[in-house]
């Protein structure tokens, strides 16, 4: 397969990258630099840069118009950003679950509380989804572990799959 296009902004690893719903006409690329570079697919620029984080960012997902990101970092902070241009935005409770968002691939929110397991950091969870038709959360962790909850999950109520290999 050959490479069409390639852009390089910053000097730490890439921990998520997402394009918009639709058509993709952006692409946000997040990394351990703190910072969300959002870029044209189309017309291969740079377009925006969300600032604001105070740690390295862990996941981001888009809302289903492509306007609104929901990032994760590290320092367990929650925030949102504009589209394409990443001016910070402030969302209440409310409106983060209440909001259409493309997929849900982010550790955070009040309507996921309970996945967290006692004593756990934010890079015990690696991977989540919500299903389509949002009734199921999913989440991979640390410890090898794949845990299906009911959707929305505020308490930890599990059904856990663990994963193996038969030598």
């Amino acid at each position: 397969m050959d490479e069409f296009l390639s852009m390089h902004h910053r000097k730490e690893e890439i921990s998520d990258i997402k394009f918009s719903p639709g058509a993709a006409k952006y692409l946000a690329v997040a990394s351990h630099d703190n910072f969300i570079d959002i870029y044209n697919v189309m017309n291969e620029t740079r377009v925006g840069v969300c600032k604001g984080a105070s740690s390295y960012i862990t996941h981001i997902d888009w809302d289903v118009n492509g306007k609104l990101l929901m990032v994760n970092s590290g320092a367990r902070e929650q925030l949102f950003f504009e589209a394409p241009r990443g001016k910070r935005q402030t969302l209440n409770s409310d409106n983060i679950v209440n909001h259409e968002w493309e997929d849900w691939t982010c550790v955070l929110g009040s309507n996921i509380e309970g996945i967290w397991p006692p004593k756990c950091d934010i890079t015990d969870i690696n991977a989540c989804h919500l299903s389509h038709d949002k009734t199921r959360f999913v989440t991979a962790d640390d410890f090898g572990f794949v845990k299906m909850f009911s959707y929305p999950v505020t308490v930890s109520v599990v059904f856990i799959v663990t994963l193996s290999s038969k030598t």
